[in-house]
This record gives C-alpha cells, sequence and structure tokens, in this order.
C-alpha cells in the first residue's frame, strides 16, 4: 500500500498519507470482499458519506482509521 509523497507541511517529516492512493486500494479490497459502504460506515459508526470521502482521498487517512476500515471489511 503507498502511504507517503513528498509533503511541504508535514512538521519536518517529510511525508504524510497518501489518502488517494490509500482510498483507492481499500475500496477495492472492500468491492472485492462484496461489503457495501453502508456497512463499513456502521461498523465504523461513520457515515456512508464521510467513508465514500475518504475512499475518495477527499478526506485524509490515519492509521486508525485504516485499521477500522480493514476490520469492517474482514482483512
Amino acid at each position: 500500500m503507498t502511504k507517503t509523497k513528498s509533503c511541504h507541511c508535514c512538521q519536518g517529516t517529510g511525508t504524510e498519507l497518501d489518502s488517494v492512493a490509500i482510498g483507492r486500494e481499500l475500496r477495492n479490497m472492500r468491492t472485492s470482499r462484496q461489503v457495501t459502504l453502508l456497512e463499513v460506515a456502521r461498523h465504523m459508526k461513520f457515515t456512508p458519506a464521510y467513508i465514500s470521502d475518504l475512499e475518495r482521498g477527499k478526506r485524509n487517512w490515519n492509521e486508525e482509521l485504516v485499521r477500522k476500515f480493514k476490520k469492517a471489511v474482514g482483512a
């Protein structure tokens, strides 16, 4: 999974999570396991719109969200 890219706003670490790449990969994981957006949202206690925004890279991922998402889809 591609996790990092160059960043000038990273507080000196030089990297940040690549939300678009992570979202694309996790969406593929979800759809290949035939888990709906609604099922993931309910499991993670978020709205389907929020999960959709994450998958499309419109919101930023963090390690905790990735872990919860993978648990929700049974990975």
